[in-house]
């Protein structure tokens, strides 16, 4: 089969493939259905991967946030070991992070953290627990300042 090839109005790059008898909308003629659309002649590609997030199951929870300022006070459900605390615009990249430090929670179900920027008040943001291997094990949403 020879088909002819033209580029695509839109994007001269795309080329669309028509067969010998397949009209086009042309300028002045009369609007007669057969011609092909976009829709018609192009095909979408869909590529599933698997998220680099990699939220790791855990009986970790949060059970309660506290805000005195721009200190947020997370208490777990149980005490724990090796989980640490972050607060990020964005859960699973750790570069929206916006606190001075992350901060560990040391065998115990408390800690805290001190959000860097002052103009974040009032911004939604996520409280993130981190496993040893900085993965994200929990997270919850929250207010930066608890406004």
């Amino acid at each position: 089969c020879d088909e002819h090839l033209y580029p695509w109005y839109w994007n001269p790059i795309v080329q669309v493939a028509l067969a010998d008898g397949v009209g086009c909308y042309k300028k002045g003629v009369e609007y007669a259905h057969g011609g092909l659309s976009v829709q018609e002649c192009c095909t979408l590609q869909i590529v599933v991967e698997k998220s680099s997030r990699d939220v790791v199951n855990t009986t970790v929870s949060i059970h309660d946030v506290v805000w005195r300022g721009l200190r947020c006070h997370v208490v777990l459900d149980s005490d724990v070991e090796n989980i640490t605390l972050d607060i990020r615009l964005q859960s699973g990249n750790a570069d929206s992070s916006v606190v001075v430090k992350q901060n560990r929670f040391q065998n115990e179900d408390v800690a805290s953290v001190i959000i860097e920027d002052d103009a974040l008040e009032g911004e939604k943001a996520v409280i993130v627990l981190l496993n040893a291997e900085g993965k994200v094990i929990a997270e919850q949403k929250t207010i930066i300042g608890g406004v």
